[in-house]
């Protein structure tokens, strides 16, 4: 395994940058991501959440388009390739302020990174384009023609003839064909398509992707399923089970960087790209539904036009596995439904992101960001009296208007308990970690670097008679909790083997027979320590994982002291071989094959049943044995892979200068003492179901928080149900011209806080010379944001931090 190979030194520190800043010249280097690769470095992540909005889109556009900017310049800097980078752009100005921000933290250069993004509706179709441009190394200018000229009535609506009478046409087919979408599928199908190729055919900016080696971007589209497919879940042990429907899906898109065949947003993945695209912007009563052969027909209708489209992936396998899995089992089809827009249910969709970041390997320092674009955030509620409705008006507001807001609230508040709870379990483990050396140090087992795994494993042993016997009566329920773990890890492995969508109903099955396995095993062993030791040896790979996950907290700890490029690469070198043991845990045996089989046909005869005729822990009962043999192909090797990190991990830290031993130590007792810190901290991490310790913090665009703010409102295409950008391009070119001054000024302050108002401003203006040639800036247009005013509020800007300057602004 790649973890267990020897790890020099040598490889880990720091090579020299190139003299001369951004004046170097030479071929452009490969991206590596790697610690140390290109001099010290720290991370700034980015998980990018993108509303819905109709023709906000085109704001979403200007912000998305400057997000994009940032990581180019931040790639072009780290690999010493910013000579070309003229002056007078935001992508200069992102760079100066990369540079000052590596003065604050001993010369480590941020490294800016989108590594998920979730983007429903409108947003789905922005954030769709962004993450195909990262991860093929492209720029999104082509598409500033698609949103600005062609995102238009004239073009989206069906039939012929100027907008008014299409209008008119729109409202005659309401009243007299209510069955055809007055918004032109088809000719949609075709929008996007294109402008998936034109990214595709942009020049390349970098070399390569702008995703560095080792790591990957998840991209999550929701869309509604109309019919729905079925779901079920396990009321209790008993076996009741409750059926339900489901209409929430996500397609999920990945790209792992120095992996051509796991990337998807290649050419070869535009048509489903362009599916993803067209289903989750298909607005009820606008767009007519979308369902997989329609869409294949389209696509297949546009290779008349003379482009090479290919609607061959829709009728394959591999389709229905990568997008579909969890309609697998009890006669699910998503060739048998019909699709709508994602926002329909899901139009914040921060889950999808949250859990993501949850799973993310960091080699080096991380800071964490959610970034969310709020194009059309809700006005606070007037002070006014509140009237009773007729009924036909709560009958509306029952049936569309309420059940159609959606509050983000949920999702942001679920993250602020979140953090909230990591500070909790920091103030309760303060003395921890001191204990367990205080008392490694009073039953007389000192761990250093030269000390052999076995003794490793008697020190754990020890501690975990002593962590039990502690625990009294609450140990039981400790031990029920590792099971519990335990089966929804072997679920994981086992839904794995068998190709089915851990979302499915099969694996919701699955998951509830390993659960009465393994508590079965507990009870046999009346829940002892001792009685369980084998076991736990065999399967309790989570127990592992969180091990690991606490090296990786104590490491992280060790960066708050802004160490110089040496100490950090040290730490970097440590984090990286813990990681990679992480990453080892969850491989399934080379082995598997024969004992695949025996799996197959246990489950293979309730894969066809209805879930109200099953019961998992009856199941579990008659099959114990069969289980036994099957699982037994799944056990942990645990002894060897432990022995190897430990090596790996204890020599490493050997090498650490005297001046760091104190830190070594520590993790060198971190790891073996472990046992006394998850007696206490695991009861709390599985309610609360963490795996990181580390903050994410949570940042919005919106046109409210910009640095330059308007009398009235700023975006033109919040009007007519957030559909009036699409009816002039003069309200267009408004609403994407904000987007970029948006979301420059929160960029900059993101990545350098307390930038200074000034530098700001300039920024600003580096936007308005760039898009000097839109309408708006060369001509006053009525109800639109001019020159002249965009330039005085910028000049306002010049004196202060801008903390301060919208701080002021907003009020207390």
């Amino acid at each position: 395994m790649a973890w267990m190979r020897k790890l020099s030194l040598r490889r880990w520190l720091p090579r020299a940058r190139p003299s001369g800043g951004a004046s170097d010249g030479g071929p452009a280097a490969e991206f590596d991501g790697r610690p140390g690769a290109a001099g010290p470095t720290r991370e700034i992540r980015l998980a990018l959440v993108c509303y819905g909005g109709v023709s906000l889109a085109v704001y979403m556009y200007g912000v998305t388009r400057e997000i994009l900017e940032l990581v180019i310049a931040s790639r072009l800097l780290e690999s010493g390739e910013t000579q070309d980078i003229a002056p007078e752009t935001t992508r200069y100005a992102y760079v100066q302020a990369l540079r000052e921000s590596a003065k604050n933290h001993q010369g480590a250069l941020p490294r800016v990174v989108v590594d998920i993004v979730s983007g429903t509706s409108a947003g789905g179709l922005d954030g769709l384009f962004l993450a195909k441009a990262m991860a093929i190394g492209r720029s999104l200018e082509p598409l500033k023609k698609l949103w600005l000229n062609q995102a238009d009535v004239r073009t989206l609506m069906a039939g012929f003839g100027d907008v008014w009478f299409r209008l008119v046409e729109f409202v005659g087919r309401l009243v007299f064909t209510p069955d055809a979408a007055p918004l032109d599928g088809p000719g949609m199908v075709g929008l996007v398509s294109r402008s998936l190729q034109a990214i595709d055919n942009a020049p390349p900016i970098t070399t390569g992707p702008l995703i560095p080696r080792g790591q990957s971007l998840d991209l999550f589209v929701p869309i509604t399923d109309g019919a729905g497919h079925k779901r079920f879940l396990v009321l209790h042990p008993g076996g009741t089970i409750l059926q339900d429907v489901s209409h929430r899906h996500v397609m999920h898109f990945r790209a792992v960087s120095g992996a051509p065949a796991e990337n998807q947003f290649e050419r070869d993945g535009n048509p489903v790209l362009a599916f993803a695209a067209r289903t989750t912007s298909s607005f009820p009563g606008g767009f007519p539904p979308v369902t997989i052969e329609g869409f294949a027909q389209a696509f297949n209708a546009l290779a008349q036009t003379g482009d090479s489209w290919d609607a061959t992936p829709f009728k394959t396998r591999k389709f229905v596995k990568d997008f579909f899995d969890d309609y697998r089992g009890w006669g699910d089809d998503p060739r048998k439904t019909w699709f709508m827009d994602g926002g329909v249910l899901d139009n914040a969709p921060f889950d999808h992101a949250i859990k993501t970041i949850e799973h993310k390997r960091a080699d080096t320092e991380v800071e964490r960001y959610l970034v969310y674009i709020d194009p059309h955030p809700v006005p606070p509620l007037p002070n006014r009296k509140v009237r009773l409705p007729s009924w036909p008006g709560s009958m509306v507001a029952g049936a569309t208007a309420i059940p159609a807001h959606q509050s983000i609230l949920e999702g942001l508040v679920g993250l602020r308990h979140r953090n909230a709870r990591i500070e909790q379990i920091s103030d309760l483990t303060k003395g921890l970690e001191s204990r367990i050396g205080q008392v490694l140090n009073d039953r007389g087992q000192r761990v250093t670097g030269t000390t052999e795994y076995r003794d490793v494993c008697f020190v754990e042993d020890d501690l975990a008679r002593l962590a039990a016997t502690e625990m009294g009566k609450n140990l039981e329920g400790y031990l029920q909790l590792r099971l519990e773990a335990i089966a929804v890890n072997l679920g994981k492995a086992v839904t794995k083997i068998f190709k089915y969508s851990e979302e499915s109903s099969v694996a919701a099955f699955i998951r509830e027979v390993l659960r009465a396995w393994a508590l079965q095993k507990g009870q046999n062993a009346n829940f002892s320590i001792d009685g369980l030791k084998g076991f736990f040896g065999d399967y309790d790979v989570p127990y592992q994982e969180r091990r690991l996950r606490f090296l990786i907290q104590e490491l992280n700890k060790l960066y708050e002291d802004r160490p110089d490029s040496a100490e950090r690469a040290l730490v970097d070198a440590a984090k990286t071989a813990v990681y990679d043991a992480l990453e080892s845990l969850h491989a399934l045996p080379e082995t598997l094959n024969s004992a695949a089989k025996t799996g197959a046909a246990l489950f293979a005869r309730v894969a066809n049943k209805e879930p109200a005729a099953l019961d998992p822990h009856g199941f579990a009962r008659e099959n114990m044995e069969s289980l036994d043999s099957f699982l037994a192909s799944l056990k942990s090797p645990r002894a060897s892979q432990d022995t190897a990190f430990w090596n790996e991990f204890s020599g490493l830290l050997k090498a650490w200068p005297r001046s760091n031993a104190n830190q070594a130590q520590r993790l060198l007792e971190a790891y073996a003492g472990y046992p006394l810190w998850d007696a206490v901290v695991y009861p709390i991490l599985a309610l609360s179901e963490i795996r990181q310790s580390k903050r994410i913090e949570i940042s919005r665009i919106s046109p409210e928080d910009g640095a330059v703010t308007s009398e009235g409102p700023k975006l033109k295409g919040t009007g007519l149900g957030q559909f009036a950008a699409f009816l002039r391009k003069d309200w267009r070119e408004n609403d994407y011209l904000w987007g970029r001054l948006d979301a420059t000024a929160k960029l900059l302050g993101l990545i350098q806080p307390g930038i200074s108002s000034r530098e700001v401003a300039d920024a600003l203006r580096t936007v308005l010379a760039e898009e000097a040639g839109l309408g708006i800036l060369k001509a006053k247009t009525r109800g639109c944001v001019t020159k002249e005013f965009l330039e005085a509020s910028i000049a306002d800007l010049d004196a202060g931090s801008l903390t301060a300057h919208v701080a002021a602004r907003n009020g207390p």
